[in-house]
């Protein structure tokens, strides 16, 4: 390859009328810019002759390695371009105070300092990213791909995961286990055995035992720190439930029904009344017979015996009456005045009067009674009285029975027979 040595750095293009004669290089008219076309002036080393190059040609065909200043240092000065849009082959240029590169597509070349953006590209490397005593700030991933297993704090993310201690309270907002995504996906907390969750109480120190389970593999609820237990929704309880305390109150009928005792429904108030009324009757039918009884007895003994037998289901049927009356009773001021009508003359007796919804009515004479009476209250000094009703009136009688007292002494059996002789 030939060797060119350049002689010039830069050579206006000269009239043939200039070169007529010698001129001094430094005497010709000066350039202060140049033009792909211009030419340089060199010196054919292995010709010894000297010839010219145009500027094109000069800059494409530098020889390589080409080193600039051995001895000191070195540069590459660039003025920057407002706008410079390339469009084929290689550029290195400066645009807006930015360096650029063009091999087709325009690049940015950062320098120490400025922000690297790579846009939907890649960074591709087998070393490492940072170092420990030189970290990266933060990281804002949608997918994170690992061979090992990643470390926090010199802890494997999975020791975490397996035996978590949390140092801090986790209050905002809340945990979610199983899918985030779908709400319907469950999670699981598993807890060991003898574990329990428990809740802050307001008094410090007291915490309250919520859920936990016994080393006998019993659940407990609510077994230390708490007050109550509050279920709100409808509650179904398979197996076999054991009730130590017994039941302070039942709700409205409608709740009562889905509460189940041994496999069956608790009663409804209509089922309780319905059932009350029946062990009435049944009481009222002993009491009759035990009347019945009475007459037939054969000794003093027997009589007193069925007597006593007698008057306390009569003081049952009585508190029944009193419990049927208070639940049912809406005059809370009232005296009740009570009186016998005889069946026959129909004489008016009056027997009594109370406050009370229950009264016992001892008859004077012999013969067959209705009962009757009506209702007293006071209303600003003026007495106010009820209509009398008496026991022949259906609509006036539970269940509509009417009924009337009937009280005949029986004559004592003969006694004192002997044989005469």
């Amino acid at each position: 390859m030939k060797k060119y040595l350049a002689i010039l750095l830069a050579l206006m293009l000269i009239p043939a009328s200039a070169l007529a004669a010698d001129v001094k290089i430094s005497a010709l008219p000066e350039a202060t810019t140049m033009a792909a076309s211009d030419l340089f002036v060199i010196v054919d080393v292995g010709t010894n002759t000297t010839k010219k190059i145009t500027a094109t040609n000069f800059f494409a065909n530098i020889p390589a390695p080409f080193t600039f200043n051995t001895g000191g240092d070195s540069y590459i000065q660039f003025e920057t371009n407002t706008t410079y849009d390339p469009s084929s082959g290689y550029h290195l240029y400066v645009e807006g105070g930015v360096f650029k590169l063009y091999d087709g597509s325009e690049r940015t070349i950062l320098v120490s300092g400025q922000t690297l953006a790579l846009g939907a590209n890649n960074l591709t490397m087998t070393g490492s990213l940072a170092a420990t005593g030189a970290r990266v700030t933060k990281g804002w991933f949608t997918d994170v791909e690992s061979t090992n297993m990643p470390t926090v704090g010199g802890t494997a993310i999975l020791s975490s995961l397996t035996a978590p201690v949390f140092t801090t309270s986790i209050e905002a907002p809340f945990i979610v286990l199983g899918s985030a995504a779908t709400a319907a996906d469950a999670g699981t907390i598993r807890m060991p055995n003898a574990g329990s969750i428990q809740f802050e109480a307001d008094a410090a120190g007291t915490d309250i035992n919520a859920l936990s389970v016994d080393s006998s593999e019993i659940i407990q609820i609510g077994s230390a720190g708490a007050s109550g237990v509050t279920i709100t929704p409808a509650t179904t309880i398979t197996g076999a439930a054991t009730l130590t305390g017994g039941i302070t109150s039942i709700g409205a009928a409608a709740d009562a029904a889905d509460i189940r005792y041994k496999g069956r429904t608790q009663k409804t108030d209509d089922d309780k009344k319905n059932i009350q009324a029946e062990l009435k009757e049944a009481y009222c039918q002993l009491y009759k017979h035990l009347t019945t009884s009475y007459w037939y007895a054969s000794t003093i003994q027997d009589k007193d015996r069925i007597r006593g037998l007698a008057d306390s289901i009569y003081e049952i049927l009585n508190e029944m009456d009193s419990a049927m009356l208070e639940t049912e009773a809406v005059c809370t001021d009232c005296r009740y005045l009570i009186y016998l009508k005889n069946k026959n003359t129909g004489l008016e007796t009056k027997i009594g009067e109370t406050p009370e919804l229950a009264l016992t009515i001892v008859i004077p004479v012999e013969g067959r009674y209705w009962v009757g009476g009506f209702a007293q209250r006071t209303v600003d000094g003026e007495v106010v009285n009820s209509p009398t009703v008496w026991t022949d009136n259906p609509e006036v009688c539970q269940n509509g029975q009417t009924f009337f007292l009937d009280w005949v002494a029986a004559p004592l059996g003969p006694k004192g027979f002997k044989r005469q002789p």
